[in-house]
Formats: C-alpha cells, sequence, structure tokens
C-alpha cells in the first residue's frame, strides 16, 4: 500500500503568504493510494545497530542527541511552504524536517508538537536482531527521491518472532510529494491499545491519517 501526501500546486504561493503573514496553518494536502511493488533499498547509510530502540539520528555520531546538523536530504524540499534540505530519523517510526539544522525527539503515538514531522508508522518500535534503518537518496536530478526506510521493525517488548514492519517513507524531489510506502507487515499481537500514527504535522498544525490497531489474529498485510 502507497499513501501520498500531494501539495495541491495551486495552493503553494497561497501557503508561502500565509506562512509569513499568519504563522500558523493547517498543512493543504490531498491525499490518495495506490498498490504496487515494494521495492527496499539496500544503499545510502545504516543509522545505529540492530538493537535500536527510540534512539534519534541527526548526523550518524550520536545516537542521543535531539538537536543537530541532520542528514542531508540531497536537494531542497519544499514541507509545508518551507525549504527543507535537513532530516532527522527516529527509530520510533518518523523522522524531522529542517534547513542546515534538525530539531527531533523521542516521542511517539501523538502530534504534540511544533516540530516539522512526518509519521510513517509512528509507536514505540524496536529492531529485530535482523532489523535495520537505513537512509539513501536515489535517482538523478530533478527526479530523485530521499528514501527513509526501517526494516524488519517490531512492537517495543514483542516476544513475537514472527512480528515484523518493513516501511518507507519518500520524499520527492520537485513535485514535493511525501508518499508512506509499506512492504510485509505481520504482528501476532492481539491486543487493542496499540495505535501506530500516520500523518505529518507542522508549526502546531497537523494533517493525521489516522491510527491503525493490531488485528487478534496473525495477518500479512502486501503491498
Amino acid at each position: 500500500m502507497i499513501q501520498t501526501l500531494r501539495l495541491r500546486a495551486a495552493m503553494i504561493a497561497a501557503l508561502l503568504i500565509s506562512w509569513s503573514a499568519v504563522g500558523q496553518y493547517v498543512p493543504n494536502y490531498a491525499v490518495s493510494t495506490s498498490s504496487g511493488t515494494y521495492a527496499p533499498i539496500a544503499t545510502g547509510t545504516s543509522f545505529g545497530t540492530s538493537t535500536n530502540d527510540d534512539q534519534s539520528f541527526l548526523d550518524g555520531a550520536n545516537p542521543t542527541a535531539n538537536v543537530g546538523p541532520g542528514i542531508d536530504i540531497g536537494f531542497d524540499f519544499v514541507f509545508n511552504g518551507q525549504i527543507m534540505n535537513k532530516l532527522g530519523v527516529n527509530a520510533n517510526g518518523f523522522i524531522a524536517l529542517g534547513y542546515n539544522g534538525v530539531t527531533i525527539s523521542s516521542s511517539y503515538g501523538g502530534f504534540t508538537t511544533t516540530q516539522n514531522l512526518v509519521k510513517g508508522f509512528n509507536h514505540d518500535l524496536q529492531s529485530h536482531p535482523t532489523g535495520d534503518l537505513r537512509v539513501a537518496t536515489v535517482g538523478t536530478a530533478p527526479n530523485r527521491q530521499c528514501v527513509i526506510q526501517w526494516t524488519n521493525y517490531k512492537k517495543y517488548g514483542s516476544t513475537f518472532n514472527t512480528d515484523t514492519i518493513n516501511f518507507q517513507i519518500r520524499l520527492v524531489e520537485t513535485s514535493n510529494n511525501i508518499a508512506l510506502v509499506y512492504g510485509k507487515n505481520r504482528t501476532a499481537y492481539t491486543g487493542t491499545s496499540y495505535r501506530p500514527t500516520l500523518g505529518l504535522s507542522s508549526n502546531g498544525a497537523m494533517l493525521a491519517l489516522g491510527g491503525t490497531t493490531w488485528t487478534t489474529t496473525p495477518t500479512t498485510f502486501r503491498s
């Protein structure tokens, strides 16, 4: 399943003006869905280890920092009317964006923040022993994509060996689209309180795509 968040082209100028004049507005994004083949990346930089749990990465050197220089996106990316060129990634399924620097937290579950966030599958996650958290910029200008990928993650504390969570956040050059892309995901968790969140937040406003609840029987979801 691919969730694409597309900034309405007709609204770009108005959003830029509104940001300057008003200082806060709800992100004006259109949402569409499509199905396709999940394409994992193997290039770029792997952050942390297979024991990742709550860590934030802003430069690869200090996984406990909440403020740092950020990871290069590889191109200027317009997010909610602002140019971004850096990102920070958190093991809990989200990224923060910034310009020449990033502020990020290890929070999960809500949108009560003024940070520029994209949440692909945000809750209390941790890596499997075979897990990987990776960032790569792929393609050629002006059609590059910055791909942030979680491979073989699971619900924190899960003892189910079959639990796997695989997904990507893709930042698309030129169109400034954001794609939330999901691969094979499976859980044997039978509770109903675990609700990962998906969506955007910026300057205190948000676009929430809603939470999802684990099913009561093992289920596999594929793209």
